[in-house]
């Protein structure tokens, strides 16, 4: 009876940290940066801005014409999408880390349990 409550505690332990990860996108479409002037030539200043929308905007970011943003802003927007694409690959990675070694815990829990070994 011990062995099953502790099944149990783990399966619910996994499965709330498995909703807990879904709590990053609770700032979804917020964004504190201000877009700077159309006269700014510092790619800092626009790529702090860029990284701001990426992340409030869950990448859903326009891309700037090159005619119309300076060539400072459409280079910081490129190194931004490519620091946003990495981080959403690395995210994909540990999300498939997690489910596949909860996957593994709880089959060995189950042949343990199953087997009187627990």
């Amino acid at each position: 009876m011990k062995s099953a409550k502790l099944v149990w505690a783990i399966a619910l332990l996994f499965g709330a940290s498995s909703m807990w990860g879904c709590a990053a996108s609770m700032h979804a479409g917020v964004t504190t940066v201000p877009k700077p002037s159309m006269t700014e030539t510092s790619q800092a200043v626009w790529l702090n801005y860029w990284q701001d929308q990426f992340d409030g905007y869950q990448g859903n970011v326009v891309a700037p014409q090159s005619d119309k943003y300076p060539q400072a802003a459409v280079d910081a927007y490129q190194r931004a999408k490519m620091e946003w694409d990495r981080k959403v690959e690395t995210a994909a990675t540990n999300s498939q880390i997690l489910i596949y070694g909860g996957s593994i815990l709880a089959t060995v829990l189950i042949v343990l349990v199953a087997t009187g070994g627990l």
